[in-house]
């Protein structure tokens, strides 16, 4: 009997196990040359499997402010994977609060990113506000301070370089207006920033317990009267001189003005400024004494930072009040003397290196009093100090 020959069937077994792995390596995506339709390429959808578009209502809620058309809310239809774009209807200004953006967890470090994040479903967005000490209004795309509300406590302010809009955008700040912070009566020290061009007429008028404010060298218009009755405030101006913009009369009634500020400091004895001229050249000016000595021996140098500096100034009402004082020698280094550096120094007799008056000490530096005899201090001129 003739037996029958295995290799065939063997074969067809082999071959059927090829066909099966090559089907399910196919399945599988591992090797595919024609790839079935994905998200990535719609246009290869089939109609059994069509993209699903999906329409959102979103809410936009003022949370305390209100849209310019006075209402609280607004809803707009957006689609799924789309970015959403604001309200045709924009928000209003809030009084005394800056916008910080829309969060939909009403949270404001949590803000939605209107340039990437896309909708996914149903939500409403909150307007995040934050509560501020000043009242703006923007004008010409430049932000400009209107008001102030100050508590009592409060003693010291930084105005802000730029403010965030209820548009989402960032204005710079450049104008303090008119009155904006006149009355402030606890307001000891203000910083402005150099983003401020202009400060208005009366802008902080009364505020009597003002000690120090620097002006930046961008500020090109003061109003008048805007530091008017700041009696004890002494004003730092980054300017070598008054700009042609400020008002004459901006600092009626203060203690003192200082030009070419850079940095001040203090001694045992001084409050003083560093300064510069329209060349550059530092010197010292003596902003205020702060000593108990009844006999002061002005020095021609004072050691600021590692660098000897020349004392050349003599500020405005810099010794004023001192009525212990029996005796100042003042160095030749001294070239300006300021308006009343002596006021009210009524023990003091003023020993000068100089033989006579140089011409930047202002006329009346050594007066006592403003009327009746004895009104000049006496002054010794051409004294040696090492005789």
């Amino acid at each position: 009997m003739k037996k029958k020959s295995l290799i065939a069937p063997v074969y067809l077994i082999l071959l059927f196990v090829f066909i099966f792995l090559t089907s399910c390596t196919n399945n599988n995506g591992l090797s595919q040359t024609n790839s079935s339709p994905t998200s990535e390429n719609p246009s290869s959808q089939t109609s059994s499997n069509p993209i699903v578009e999906e329409t959102f209502l979103i809410t936009f809620d003022a949370n305390g402010g209100e849209f310019e058309d006075g209402s609280a809310k607004k809803v707009v239809e957006i689609d799924s994977g789309k970015l959403l774009t604001l309200p045709t209807t924009a928000l209003e200004h809030r009084s005394f609060y800056t916008f910080v953006g829309w969060s939909y967890l009403s949270d404001p470090n949590e803000l939605w990113d209107f340039s990437n994040d896309v909708v996914q479903r149903e939500m409403t967005l909150y307007a995040m506000w934050q509560s501020q000490w000043f009242d703006y209004e923007i004008i010409d795309n430049e932000a400009t301070i209107i008001d102030s509300n100050l508590d009592a406590s409060t003693t010291t302010i930084e105005i802000p370089s730029a403010i965030r809009d209820v548009d989402g955008k960032d204005y710079s700040v450049t104008t303090i207006g008119d009155n904006a912070f006149s009355g402030c009566n606890n307001l000891t020290s203000v910083v402005i920033p150099n983003s401020v061009t202009t400060i208005g007429s009366s802008a902080f008028s009364d505020c009597n317990k003002l000690t120090s404010v620097v002006i930046p060298s961008s500020v090109t218009t003061i109003g008048y009267r805007a530091f008017y009755y700041c009696n004890n405030l002494t004003i730092y101006c980054e300017a070598t001189s008054q700009p042609s913009g400020w008002d004459s009369r901006f600092y009626n009634n203060i203690r003192s003005v200082v030009w070419g500020y850079v940095d001040s400091s203090t001694t045992t004895e001084y409050e003083y400024a560093v300064c510069k001229d329209e060349e550059r050249n530092e010197y010292i000016t003596l902003v205020r004494y702060i000593g108990s000595s009844t006999e002061v021996i002005i020095p021609e140098f004072i050691e600021h930072k590692g660098e000897n500096i020349p004392v050349t100034t003599i500020g405005d009402y810099a010794f004023s009040g001192c009525g212990s004082l029996t005796s100042v020698v003042i160095p030749s280094s001294v070239t300006t003397i300021g308006y009343r550096a002596f006021y009210y120094c009524n023990n003091l007799t003023i020993y000068c290196e100089a033989t006579s008056q140089p011409s930047g000490w202002d006329s009346s530096w050594n007066w006592s009093v403003p009327y009746g005899n004895g009104s000049i201090i006496p002054v010794v001129w051409g004294y040696n100090l090492e005789n």
